[in-house]
């Protein structure tokens, strides 16, 4: 059978705002709402038996509806969890319009007091009404009316708190003395209950009633005597068992109006189909579901299945046949299975009639397990007019346990007995992902580490799977771990780990050594089994419950236990890969009639049974190669896709042959095998490069960039993301296969003479750019990070109120992969008019693929940087040092990688990277914007300063290295600018403004990092005095920041040839105003020294000078300072040392007065008179200047 449909799964875990409502009950009248970032289920309990999950987080009733109106959200998921208590409800639309910021991104979980009845909830609304009607029958019999409004989905502050207002329970009487078995809503003010007793009861209200009260009518065909007895429980031989009670066998199982309201039908569990009419209230038809006659009826009575419900719907076909009110499908799972096509004849006054359209053909589907080693059921069944209104489609869903299928069948209904044998169709299920494999050398790598990426990285099963895992991983090894999973406190990776080391026995040889290779093998085994517990667990999330179909945008939903799954057109590699050469050649006709809007013909080549075959081949190839072999050309492929080709094609298709190791590890039994298979499936003689090509051809390379008015949603997304990683993978697989074989056909086959002519080299190296290509997105998809921002719709006006309940924060903050954040995120859904959304779903997977590389538009090398950029620019540090294996050898690449270097805080290794590049970046012309390749790393300022020269570019290097504060390579790229400067010549002022740019960086980068005498050497280039003197201010705070007073600071200034500078050879003034700036509290000189400690150094500094009357001023100077300080010890001076008590204080303030008093005593005794009277007048001579200065110092 061709399978022409492909499903994309997608998890239904909630990652935004879940709200917990209770519903009234005695212990709460009037109910609570409690609104939660995070539920229990979708964090995961620790160590959560499998029951309970079970019970927990799976579905037992659950679909899809889509309202009547046509803004969003409208298409709502409903699900029966938690014990069959809870009904969770969330919006699941792929698209909303741009003009809505908002997202439908609350989930409500309103918990009942009573479980709910199977098949008791029903969902309607109108289209003129802003309201979601759900009706809910428990099993304490009270009838739950839920008038929600849609912008609870939207915004949980919307909810009203009382519960009461927007749900009214009630308990029809006849459920006094009955059970319901079955509840359907025709509309939002009319339901159907299938009571227990085989009677129909219709509940009514006015459209201004709350649900509180409800108009009763029983529709019975028994007399009115009869069916009151059938309220007494009489022991019954035609009654059926279920859940614990008798049902009769005329209890209605599967209940339909028609579109008009005027009729409902019911399939009745005794196999009979039967017509009331809503105007009298009679039954007017009847008919068994196989047209079987009473005789037949009488022989062989047959029930039906009370846990199934879906038997019948109801459709119109005006232009299909005429003749009819309405039509109707109806499916009995006796006798094969047979469905059964009906018209409608008749009107509200006259007798009405069930004609069977086929009586003399049986209409079975296919099982699809003929062998019958497995029992399937028919779970569901839709039936859809296509939009010309004459064909049909039909939509069957096959269940056995955690397998299922779906078919599919386009018709004519006057043609319907020839299309039933040749028109069905099928859907490609999600392809199956390999455990990895063992390592052949454990010693070679960490096993453990292995199988943590590939369960948390690869797979990425939800946290729940994994916890119910671990405690069934944990029950089965009882005896030796024990029921325990580990600490609480211990991340799920750390318990998964303790649990298997409890489970290995270390085995020893005689003489005390580990056995190694048994411990790898242990471990290597009990991981595969803790796997096989994963995928067990995970199976059951999808298993399918319901099939639902969205008419206004002609899409199939599968609703599973745990997550959903959206059937698509299959690409046309899709094609190929999942279906066989016959089906190709005998069916693909089938495909063309289901989508005249695709040319087949065109996407597939002229054979695509031969690309099928070649598929096929590659496939085999590979998995005949041993785990020695299949694993050294996994390693020779990664080193040819992330090295530079610097070989001709021929060289590297030999090297690549030689890496592979095929000389030594390919056996002549495996050359034989491969070329049988060769000859058996395609032949030598139609071995051609082409048909190699014509495979790469189906792949998805353009990109439609169609314009849409509508934005993918959140959910859309995800559905979006989910069939496109699994699209890069199978497509990788693909590439893979066939260059595996290519390399065999070039290397092997040609040398050997079979194959006479082959293109090896060139298809070599176009897989490989493909290769490198699909390498890209495989890490893109895998890899995950805190998402932006959405760029793609304005500010929601609600964002204030939004981000004070925390919602806003998670909407936008959620850990998605870099795929989805990066560009999956900015394309638009593809609507086409007049076609399915089936195949916009299919083009949306492929733009995503083609728009990430867009090979047409540029260069591989450039979108790989722009990539790189991003992970920079959002502080991904880790995610680019991972993916800077992809990076290109240019100097725009180099650049980035001196970027990354940067954050990292590796300053050498980025200066080395950004010299590297600077002359490919400083001359000719730009590739694009800059600003956008670099995905804002680089801001609009700093773009001007690529490609305008050596010293431009150097500037913006040194501006990068003064953000991270690395002085010493902000001094060097700045003499390199200087360097690379223009002379002067004429009276251009661009180089003059340019060192008047760059000298005072270097000059305060050289104090930084306290290289004086480079500071000194640049200051001596100021050519403005202006600018020397506050240098030389600042040159002497550096030193004393760095030295203070020490003999150290007193050489580095005398080092410093101060004296050759014209009108700055008295230094008191500098070292005067440095000391005023300090005590001042100047924002710009921030020095830990005491401005005593300046004029200390600024006094030896003259007496090295031999300049006795200048040393002797600055000491008087500063004891002038230290009285001060005796008089004001709470300034910063006094809150230096005050160390103890005040008086202490002032005693070590006074030793240091006494102390200088002493020095400058000294100072004048070694001066002349004539040098001191010239410092203190003439009319004070020196002797009595000494002795009033003896006799201060005695006074302290």
């Amino acid at each position: 059978m061709l399978k022409i449909y492909k499903e994309t799964k997608v998890n239904v875990s909630p990652t935004t705002t879940i709200v917990h409502i209770s519903v009234p009950s005695p212990q709460h009248p009037h109910g609570r709402i409690q609104c939660l970032a995070k539920t229990r289920r979708s964090q995961g309990v620790v160590g959560q038996e499998w029951d309970i999950f079970a019970a927990e987080a799976l579905a037992t009733l659950g679909a899809v509806y889509f309202c009547q109106r046509k803004s969003y959200p409208r298409s709502i998921s409903w699900k029966v969890v938690d014990f069959d208590r809870t009904l969770e409800l969330r919006s699941v639309d792929l698209t909303k319009s741009v003009h809505i910021a908002q997202e439908a991104a609350v989930t409500l979980r309103i918990e009942f007091p009573d479980a709910i009845i199977p098949h008791g909830v029903a969902l309607t609304d109108r289209e003129d009404l802003d309201l979601l009607n759900i009706f809910v029958i428990t099993t304490s019999r009270q009838l739950y009316t839920l008038d929600l409004r849609f912008d609870y989905f939207l915004n949980s502050d919307e909810i009203d708190g009382n519960v009461l207002n927007w749900c009214r329970p009630y308990r029809p009487a006849p459920l006094n003395f009955t059970h319901p078995h079955r509840l359907y809503a025709s509309s939002p003010l009319e339901l159907y209950i299938s009571l227990q007793s085989g009677a129909l009861l219709r509940l009514t209200r006015k459209s201004d009633d709350d649900g509180s009260n409800w108009s009763l009518l029983t529709l019975d065909e028994r007399s009115w005597g009869t069916s009151l007895r059938g309220l007494v429980k009489w022991s019954n031989s035609n009654s059926i068992q279920y859940h614990g009670r008798e049902l009769d066998s005329n209890t209605a199982n599967a209940i339909a109006t028609t579109p008009d309201q005027s009729f409902v039908f019911v399939v009745a569990l005794n196999h009979s189909i039967k017509a009331w009419n809503l105007a009298n209230h009679r039954l007017v038809a009847s008919k068994d579901l196989l047209n079987r006659t009473a005789q037949q009826q009488d022989a062989l009575p047959i029930n039906l299945n009370a846990a199934d419900c879906s038997f019948i719907r109801i459709f119109t076909a005006p232009k299909a046949l005429a003749g009819g009110m309405y039509y109707m499908i109806t499916y009995s799972p006796y006798d094969d299975g047979q469905f059964k096509f009906w018209v409608v004849k008749g009107t509200l006054t006259s007798q009405l009639d069930l004609e069977d359209l086929f009586p003399d053909t049986k209409l079975t589907v296919m099982d699809p397990l003929p062998s019958g080693s497995l029992f399937w059921n028919i779970i569901d069944f839709e039936i859809t007019p296509t939009d010309d209104g004459r064909d049909m489609t039909l939509w069957v869903l096959w269940r056995s346990n955690t397998f299922y299928q779906l078919y599919t069948l386009r018709f004519d209904l006057l043609d319907l007995p020839n299309a039933w044998l040749k028109n069905w169709t099928k859907t490609a299920l999600e392809l199956h992902v390999e455990p990895p494999q063992t390592i052949l050398q454990p010693g070679m790598a960490d096993l453990t580490a292995q199988w943590l990426e590939y369960i948390f990285s690869t797979r990425a099963y939800p946290t729940v799977v994994l916890e119910a895992a671990l405690a069934a991983f944990s029950q089965s090894d009882k005896p030796r771990v024990g029921h325990d999973n580990g600490d609480q406190s211990d991340s799920l990776q750390q318990r998964l780990c303790q649990a298997i080391q409890s489970s290995i026995t270390v085995r020893k040889f005689s003489d005390a050594t580990i056995d190694f290779s048994q411990y790898f093998a242990d471990l290597d085994a009990a991981w595969h089994q803790l796997w096989h517990l994963v995928e067990g667990v995970n199976q059951r999330r999808f298993e399918p419950i319901s099939l639902a179909y969205d008419r206004l945008s002609n899409l199939p939903w599968v609703t599973f236990t745990d997550g959903y799954s959206l059937v698509r057109e299959c690409t046309s590699t899709e094609i190929l890969l999942h279906n066989e050469p016959s089906s190709l050649s005998n069916k693909l006709s089938l495909a063309a009639l289901n989508w005249p809007h695709r040319n087949l013909a065109f996407e597939l080549g002229g054979c695509p049974d031969q690309s099928t075959k070649l598929i096929s081949l590659a496939a085999s190839f590979r998995k005949a190669l041993t785990p020695e072999l299949d694993q050294a050309c996994q390693n020779a492929l990664n080193t040819e896709i992330l090295m530079e080709p610097v070989l001709s094609a021929v060289d590297r298709i030999l090297a690549f042959h030689t890496r592979c190791g095929f000389v030594n590890l390919l056996t002549d039994r495996m050359y034989d095998i491969v070329s049988e298979n060769i000859e058996r499936s395609i032949g030598f003689d139609q071995l051609h490069a082409d048909a190699f090509f014509t495979v790469i051809e189906t792949i998805p390379s353009g990109f439609s960039g169609k314009n849409s008015s509508c934005l993918s949603t959140e959910f859309g997304r995800a559905a979006i993301m989910a069939g496109t990683v699994e699209n890069i993978h199978f497509t990788r697989q693909i590439l893979y296969d066939l260059l595996l074989l290519t390399v065999f056909i070039e290397m092997e086959l040609r040398r050997d003479g079979i194959i006479a002519e082959f293109n090896g080299p060139e298809l070599f190296t176009a897989l490989i750019t493909l290769l490198r290509e699909y390498e890209v997105l495989s890490w893109l998809g895998s890899k995950a990070r805190a998402s932006s921002p959405c760029r793609s719709s304005e500010p929601s006006p609600h964002a204030k109120a939004e981000s004070q309940s925390g919602i806003y924060q998670q909407l936008n903050k959620r850990t998605i992969s870099i795929l989805e954040d990066l560009f999956a995120v900015n394309i638009k859904p593809c609507i086409f008019s007049g076609i399915s959304q089936m195949h916009g779903l299919t083009q949306q997977i492929c733009d995503v693929v083609s728009w990430t590389m867009l090979p047409e538009s540029v260069a591989l090398d450039n979108a790989l940087v722009f990539i790189q950029c991003n992970l920079l620019a959002h502080s991904n540090i880790q995610l680019a040092m991972d993916f800077s294996c992809f990076q290109p050898d240019t100097g725009w690449s180099t650049y980035i990688k001196g970027r990354l270097h940067l954050a990292r805080r590796d300053f050498d290794a980025a200066a080395l990277s950004f010299q590297r590049a600077s002359y490919m970046l400083s001359y000719g012309k730009p590739i694009g914007d800059i600003q956008r390749m670099s995905s804002g790393l680089i801001n609009g300022l700093a773009t001007s300063h690529f490609y305008s020269g050596l010293p431009n570019y150097f500037i913006h290097i040194l501006n990068l290295f003064e953000q991270v504060r690395s002085f010493t390579h902000v001094a060097y790229f700045a003499r390199l600018s200087l360097e690379a400067a223009e002379p002067i010549k004429g009276d251009s002022d661009q180089p003059y403004s340019l060192r008047m740019d760059l000298l005072p960086r270097v000059f305060h980068s050289y104090l930084r990092t306290c290289q004086f005498d480079e500071a000194y050497t640049t200051l001596s280039q100021y050519r403005d005095p202006a600018f020397r003197r506050p240098a030389i201010r600042s040159l002497m705070a550096s030193i004393f920041h760095a030295h203070g007073s020490t003999t150290a600071g007193l050489r580095t200034t005398l080092a410093l040839p101060l004296s050759l500078e014209p009108g700055i050879s008295q230094l008191d003034d500098i070292f005067g105003s440095v000391t005023e700036q300090h005590r001042a509290g100047s924002p710009t000189v921030v020095l830990p020294a005491e401005p005593a400690d300046y004029l200390s150094t600024l006094k030896a500094l003259h007496i090295a000078r031999n300049d006795m009357q200048s040393a002797a001023k600055v000491s008087y100077r500063k004891i002038r300072l230290l009285r001060e300080a005796n008089f004001a010890p709470n300034t910063t001076e006094g809150a230096v040392v005050n160390t103890g008590s005040q008086e202490n204080a002032a005693q070590f303030q006074n030793t240091k007065l006494l102390s200088e008093l002493l020095a400058l005593i000294n100072l004048l005794a070694s001066m002349g008179n004539m040098s001191v009277n010239q410092m203190i007048g003439m009319k004070m001579q020196k002797a009595f200047w000494v002795l009033h200065l003896i006799q201060t110092s005695r006074d302290l």
